[in-house]
């Protein structure tokens, strides 16, 4: 019944009826992986659909010349398909379903209403791949890095009386892999919203002082 709880703990699987998910995980597999270890190549699981049942992991491309783009970042309850041309990169421990594309096909079959959950959970995929790709084409270091800061704080943060505060969950360079820049950058743009009075650090905890000010530095490129 855990696997089942796992599933049904998802919003693409919640509303269906427990029997029939367990009809349909029967020959579901699934794996621990450690942090930073990878978790798939590309194409490497193209009868596979990924199920994240615990944890977070990266999901990248490699550029011709070595560098790293990050498409998006899956947590528990994701899932998403072996047949991109994407790495999948362990950011902590996690574990992972294996499930069989005709496995879930079938579940398809039988609960069209899936479908619709899987286009809203697609169209989210893609607007965050675009998001990045704009990021990437049109903003500044310093300004992918505050908008970086702010949705994380949107999604995670909470407001307490010294500001609002947020557990990154990441470290400098894996900060810098996720935006594009080097760990030094990194460092230096965190030291100078420091120095600014705009946020405080206690290592992975951040609190943003003046939220207004970190969101200026994203909109300076259009104001100009």
């Amino acid at each position: 019944m855990r696997r089942i709880a796992e599933f049904r703990d998802s919003p693409l699987f919640a509303e269906i009826d427990g029997a029939k998910l367990e009809n349909h995980l029967i020959n579901c597999s699934r794996k621990v992986f450690r942090k930073r270890e990878t978790v798939f190549h590309p194409g490497e699981h193209k009868q596979f659909i990924y199920f994240i049942a615990r944890g977070r992991l990266r999901v990248y491309v490699i550029h011709p010349d070595g560098h790293e783009f990050t498409v998006t970042v899956l947590e528990q309850g994701d899932v998403f398909s072996g047949h991109t041309r994407t790495f999948g990169k362990a950011l902590e421990e996690c574990e992972v379903v294996f499930l069989p594309i005709q496995s879930f096909r079938s579940l398809v079959l039988e609960m069209p209403s899936l479908s619709f959950r899987l286009a809203a959970v697609l169209g989210d995929s893609l607007k965050n791949t675009f998001n990045i790709i704009e990021k990437l084409a049109f903003k500044e270091v310093d300004e992918r890095l505050s908008q970086f800061l702010l949705e994380t704080a949107e999604q995670r943060g909470t407001q307490t009386a010294e500001g609002l505060t947020v557990d990154l969950g990441f470290n400098y360079q894996e900060i810098a892999t996720l935006v594009g820049c080097s760990r030094q950058t990194v460092s230096a743009f965190f030291n100078g919203l420091q120095k600014q009075g705009i946020i405080e650090m206690y290592k992975k905890i951040v609190v943003i002082k003046d939220c207004k000010a970190l969101s200026n530095k994203i909109n300076k490129t259009t104001e100009n």
